[in-house]
Parts: structure tokens; C-alpha cells; sequence
């Protein structure tokens, strides 16, 4: 090898020498003992863990224990500021389609696709914060529960369940007329008035007349619907709420993990 071609050998050698940062990794980590297969640490003001994926899933978690109060993911937030969470999902696709920032989905008899405790004086267990503008059906929902669909409705599966108080700071709207509504009364001393969806059992339903009824009036409900007497013949309108009732709805105990129970009230709640 002549002179010349040595300070280029040595610039060769010197390069594959030199360690390079890895940017990606293929393969997989594991562990068959109480060991962490993998943990990540950043002790400044960066990120542990960046995922991203641009054609599928960007991380899949799947616990396999088939007992115990294990979680496929846990997250911890220890900081005091306003606003910090230990999960945050964000629905940012620009796309019609009915997308989510947090999706849970529930496949056992007594799972649940969305479960928030809080243990603070003031905490909130979940939390959703919608736009300041939109209403009923004009695409902004802050927290939405489905219990399977259209055909489940009236079936006695909740999408949105409470084990203990339940308020509210503005509106209460539903839909249709299985929540309020209005029945009238045509020259009659009765008249029944449909639900657009059956409830699992005769619910409670308050009467208000807009008009003079002539005289008592009282109403009887099933399952189906209700039934508007009049002591007189007559033709007023009445407004109506209804408040169904289930007893498989029960409170949640102190020191549950769960807001109900069904079948399992004195060994856990749901």
C-alpha cells in the first residue's frame, strides 16, 4: 500500500471505530422474572419514551395475567400544577370520521371500557372538556358512553353509569321522548302516549298540565308507555319527565373499585 493510501485506511478504520447513535431498534425485549424487560429514563426535561407510528398501531399493551388487579397500563402524575394527567389522549385527525382521544371498550359481562376514581375532596374521576360552542348532535361531546349501539337502547346496559351522586352544572337534554316530552289529551278523559324506546321496567313519570284539565287527573305507565286519565272529558296538553328505575344499580362502597354492581353487590362492585 503506497503512502497515500494510508491516511485514508486510517480515516476508514477511524470511522468504523467511533460508536454512532442508534435511532431505531429492531427486535424485542423480554423477561421471564420479576424484572422490567424495558424501562425508560430521562432525568431532564425531555421525554422517557417517544412512540410513533405512521401506518398502524403505535404501541399495543396487552396484559396477559388471567388473575389479580393487574393493569396493562399504569400511569402515575405526581405533579401539583393545574392540568397535569397521568393519561391524555388527544383526537386531533383531520378527518370526518367519529374519532377518539381515549377509547374503552368493555368485552366481559362485568368489565368496563372507562373507569375514573377520584380519592381528592375535588377530584374529578374522569374528566371531559369540550369546545365552548356546539350542542346536542352538532359533533362536540366531552365524555361519550355507548352500551352497543341503537339496539341496545332500552335494554338495561348504560353507556354513562354513577355509583354515587350524579350532578350537573348545566343542562340535562336527552333525546327523543324517553327523558320529557309532551302528551295531549283530545276530547277524552285519557289518552297513552308511547316511549320511543321500551324501559326494563314501568318507570316514574310527572305530569305538568299547560292548560286546565276541568278537574283531576292522573296518569299509570308500563314499560312501553304511559296512559293520561282525565276525572272530565276534555283537551289539554300535559309535559311530562321520566325517571327510570333499576334496582341492579347499586351504591358504591367506600372502599371499592368500582361505580356498580350487578350480582356482585356483596363481594365487589363493577
Amino acid at each position: 500500500m503506497g503512502k497515500r493510501a494510508w491516511p485514508i485506511a486510517a480515516i476508514a478504520v477511524a470511522f468504523l471505530l467511533v460508536p454512532t447513535a442508534v435511532l431505531a431498534a429492531v427486535g424485542s425485549f423480554s423477561s421471564a422474572t420479576s424484572t422490567t424487560a424495558l424501562t425508560a429514563t430521562n432525568s431532564g426535561s425531555g421525554r422517557a419514551l417517544t412512540v410513533t407510528s405512521h401506518t398502524n398501531n403505535a404501541a399495543v399493551f396487552t396484559d396477559n395475567a388471567t388473575s389479580g388487579a393487574v393493569n396493562a397500563i399504569s400511569a402515575s402524575n405526581k405533579s401539583a400544577s393545574d392540568g397535569a394527567s397521568g393519561i391524555v389522549g388527544y383526537e386531533n385527525s383531520t378527518g370526518s370520521g367519529f374519532n377518539y382521544g381515549v377509547k374503552g371498550q368493555a368485552l366481559s359481562s362485568f368489565g368496563s371500557g372507562v373507569f375514573g376514581r377520584a380519592l381528592g375532596a375535588n377530584g374529578v374521576g374522569v374528566l371531559g372538556s369540550g369546545p365552548l360552542f356546539g350542542g346536542l348532535f352538532s359533533g362536540f361531546f366531552a365524555v361519550f358512553g355507548d352500551s352497543g349501539g341503537a339496539a341496545a337502547i332500552g335494554d338495561g346496559s348504560y353507556g354513562i353509569v354513577s355509583g354515587s351522586d350524579l350532578g350537573t352544572g348545566g343542562h340535562l337534554t336527552g333525546a327523543g321522548g324517553d327523558l320529557a316530552g309532551t302528551c295531549t289529551v283530545t276530547a277524552s278523559t285519557s289518552n297513552t302516549c308511547a316511549f320511543p324506546h321500551a324501559f326494563p321496567s314501568a318507570p316514574i313519570v310527572n305530569l305538568t298540565a299547560t292548560g286546565d284539565p276541568g278537574g283531576t287527573y292522573w296518569v299509570t305507565a308500563t314499560t312501553t308507555g304511559f296512559t293520561v286519565h282525565l276525572q272530565n272529558s276534555g283537551t289539554v296538553t300535559f309535559n311530562y319527565i321520566v325517571i327510570g328505575i333499576d334496582s341492579n344499580i347499586a351504591p358504591a362502597s367506600a372502599s371499592a373499585h368500582s361505580p356498580l354492581s350487578r350480582a356482585r353487590v356483596a363481594s365487589r362492585v363493577r
